[in-house]
Formats: C-alpha cells, structure tokens, sequence
C-alpha cells in the first residue's frame, strides 16, 4: 500500500517458456501460404477487354472458325421430296447454328445436331466473276414461335469473298479490308487460311488476295439480337391449330407477314422455295388428307406442301391456310410445324443486319481529313475506303412453331 492508504494496481504478470529448441513461426508460415493464394487466384482472373475507343460502338467476341459442310441442292420430284442429302435430313446443320437461343446469348455458334429438324440450313454462295474483290452476305434466320409469337431467334451469318484480278493490272498480295455496322455483331470467327486481323483495329483486317481465286467463306459471325428485337428478321408468322381426336389429329396452320420485320418494303416481303412441313410427335400416321394437296409420308408422319414463291404482305385481310387431318392408329400428340425459305436477288436488298464490307484505297491529301470522325481512336486515319458490292440472301434455319 501507499502511504495514503490507498493500494497500487497490480502488476502485470508474464510467463516465461524457456526452449533448447528454435521456436516455429507458424503465424508466419500462414500468412506466406495466404499471399501465395491470393496471387494464384489472380492469374485466374481474365483481363477485362479493353473497350472499343470508337464511341457507340459494341464489343464484338472473336470466336473459333469452323469450315461449314458441303451444301446439297433441294431437288427430287414425284411422291418423295427425300433426295438422299436433302433439306429433310435430320443431319448436321449449318456450323454456325445454335441449340441455346435465349435472345442472341446462345453458348455456342459451332455447328448442333438437331433431331428433329427437317430443313437443310447450310448456306451457299455464288461464284462471283466481277473484276476485283467481290462479297457475298447469306444470313440464316433461326425463329422459334409459340401461339403466333416469336419466343427465341437467332441470326448467324457468313461473308464469303473472291478477287478476280484484272489482267493489265499488277496483282497485289494482300489488301485491308473493313467490317461496315461492325458493332451489330454478337461474335465473329474470321478464316485464319487468308484472314489476319489488323492489331488494335476493331473489325479492320488484312485478306490474302492470292487465296481468294474463287469464291471462300472468309467471315462467320452471329448478330446481336436484343430481347425487344427477336422478330426483326423473322418474315412470317406461322400458326399451328390442333384438335386431336382418338384416332385423327387435325390441323390448320395459318401463314402471314409479319409486321414487326425490319425491311425497305415495310409492309411485304417475296419469299422463294418455300416448303412447309407437318409433322406429329409420336410417329403413329396411317393416312393424311390434306388441302391443298400436300405429299404424305407414312414412314416419317409427315406432311409438307411445296409452295414455290409466295409474296405475304399486311394487306392481307386474313392469314393464309393449310389443312391437314391424321388418321392414327392410337391417340396422336400434336407436332411442329416448320417452314423453309429463302429471300435473294433485289428482294434481300437492305434486309437482315446491314453488314458490309469496306477495301482500303488510295491515301488522302493532307489537310483533308475530317475533324469529327473517329478514324483516329481505332481506324486507319491515312486511307479512305471504298464500298465493296455486297449481293445479299436470307434463308431460314430451324424456323419452327408449336
């Protein structure tokens, strides 16, 4: 105690450990063995993508290029439509179709097995004899519809070029090219054979003339579609109609223009080849009437009508229609309904996503650039470029209604 009375607070106590041996450090150890986490969970992490500089424009994915099948003609006559290739295979379709569409997001754009697609989607260009370099655009429009609605699309496209040279002309090597609308593309695979992309150019990129003789696909991409835009390239509605009985299944699918789809026509649309099929799920159809008289087959319980060229336009005051009633051995499940078609020449002008393609020419004077353009953040600010003629087609993929 203190000398006034008061006690003194006490003191504190340590206890010492005295060891012959060194002591480890496990505080240590642990913290070492947490930087080294921390450093290895960096790594995994991806870069982000460096942003476009070019204002408004979108981030396009780079994707895998994957040769496409050799097409086959939809030909044959008689009862049976079935050439041994032909667009009722339920084989590979185009190497670019896509078996998850929600929106334009689907996880892959190489080549889907579908079991029950009837129609042929792979795309064939024409062989282009024009002086020069020359582009051809085939867009395969996939469309899922449900009750007259178009629930999931998805668009996947090839751009394929060929270079005549000119004879008094001396032959270049190489010559850079440029994706026009580029930023409507969700992902672009470009063909490593004779395309090389030009660094820090978004869509720019350098073709080997020399590889190009005849016509090859140098591009293959898939537009972005955003969920309110599903049906802009869908040109028609399809709506099935099932009454299913115990031993008939009858139907009536009703056809029209859509008027939701993006086109110069605004309110039409010329369809070529068309082909439509019926078809029940469970595979149990003994006979089929029809009107108009379409081509049965029992073996695939199926019906389709060959319509030729038709011309749909919202004038119309009534949907178009097809009649089918099943005989069936047991009590049917109604099918699909899928459709084929295509849309070319003067028809598919300014139709489908606006791609097009840009070869570089002759340098400008200077001084005479535009102060407001953006060639500067990510383009080629000392060459023009010149529009290349694009001819243009549609076509359908797996174009289905239930």
């Amino acid at each position: 105690m203190s000398a006034d009375g008061e006690s003194e607070p006490d003191q504190p106590q340590f206890k010492l450990d005295i060891r012959s041996e060194p002591i480890h450090e496990e505080g240590l150890d642990t913290l070492s063995n947490m930087a080294s986490t921390l450093r290895a969970q960096a790594q995994q992490i991806p870069t982000p993508r460096k942003p476009s500089a070019n204002r408004g424009r979108r981030d396009v994915r780079n994707t895998v290029f994957v040769p496409s099948p050799q097409p086959s003609d939809f030909s044959g006559s008689g009862d049976s439509p079935f050439p041994a290739q032909g667009p009722f295979s339920t084989g590979k379709a185009s190497s670019f179709s896509s078996e998850a569409p929600q929106g334009s997001d689907s996880h892959s754009i190489r080549s889907a097995h579908s079991a029950t697609s009837l129609v042929q989607t792979t795309a064939k260009h024409p062989e282009m004899a024009e002086s020069g370099l020359n582009a051809s655009v085939v867009e395969t429009v996939s469309a899922w519809l449900s009750s007259g609605q178009i629930t999931k699309s998805v668009v996947i496209g090839e751009l394929a070029l060929s270079h005549n040279a000119p004879e008094s002309a001396s032959t270049a090597r190489s010559e850079n090219i440029r994706l026009e609308n580029f930023p409507v593309l969700e992902k672009v695979a470009p063909n490593p054979t004779f395309i090389t992309q030009i660094p820090s150019r978004s869509g720019e990129y350098s073709v080997n003339l020399g590889q190009i003789s005849r016509t090859a696909v140098a591009f293959k991409y898939q537009v972005h579609l955003e969920d309110s835009n599903l049906a802009a390239h869908a040109p028609v509605i399809i709506t099935p109609s099932w009454k299913i009985e115990p031993t008939q299944a009858s139907v009536i699918v009703s056809y029209s223009f859509n008027s939701t789809f993006v086109s110069p026509a605004a309110r039409s649309v010329a369809l070529k080849n068309v082909v439509v099929v019926i078809n029940l799920a469970n595979n149990v159809a003994l006979a089929c009437q029809s009107k108009p008289v379409g081509h049965f087959s029992k073996e695939k319980s199926l019906i389709y009508w060959r319509l030729g060229d038709i011309s749909l336009d919202s004038y119309a005051e009534s949907p178009q229609k097809l009649l089918a009633r099943f005989s069936t051995e047991t009590e049917a499940q109604p099918g699909s309904v899928e459709v084929r078609w295509e849309i070319s020449g003067e028809a598919a002008t300014g139709l489908g996503s606006g791609l097009g393609l840009s070869r570089s020419g002759a340098l400008k004077e200077e001084g005479s650039s535009d102060p407001f353009s953006d060639e500067g953040a990510g383009g080629s600010p000392t060459g023009v470029w010149k529009e290349v003629k694009v001819q243009r087609k549609m076509v359908s993929g797996k174009y289905v209604a239930s």
